[in-house]
């Protein structure tokens, strides 16, 4: 018969328990230590994004301080440091003005856009993708720019 406790008035048995293999507590440790390092890998990569961010805020806003009545200057900051922030190979900035689209900046060389630049203005509904972000005001990424997907 097992010896018990007793508690509360009735006698349970007592349980041994078994400790770990030590195999299994490392592999745990190894497991918890992977886990540790992924974070604070992420955490590492959101204070650099954040900072980067910062930087491009705190740039575009020397900019517009510098030529206040110029929004050309700022407008081409934004899209350097959007291209460089979302690591794409190109950025615009588009004004709508009433049912057209204009171009009003471009990360990449004008040269090298010049029939990407005959396109505009453009009316809304001509736009593609622009057009779908300037009706519904929202923001749009697109992996494919050739398909506007």
């Amino acid at each position: 018969m097992a010896k018990g406790v007793k508690r509360g008035g009735k006698a349970r048995p007592q349980v041994r328990r078994k400790a770990l293999a030590p195999k299994k507590t490392a592999a745990r440790a190894e497991a918890g230590e992977a886990s540790l390092k992924r974070q604070l890998a992420a955490s590492r990569l959101r204070e650099s994004e954040s900072r980067a961010q910062q930087a491009a805020t705190a740039e575009i806003l020397k900019v517009i301080a510098r030529s206040p009545s110029d929004v050309q200057p700022a407008f081409d900051c934004i899209v350097r440091n959007a291209s460089k922030l979302c690591k794409v190979p190109m950025a615009t900035v588009i004004l709508l003005d009433g049912a057209m689209l204009h171009l009003a900046s471009s990360s990449l060389d004008i040269k090298r856009m010049v029939r990407f630049n005959k396109l505009w203005p453009m009316p809304i509904e001509r736009a593609g993708v622009q057009g779908i972000v300037a009706r519904d005001r929202k923001l749009a990424n697109v992996r494919d720019v050739e398909s506007d997907k």
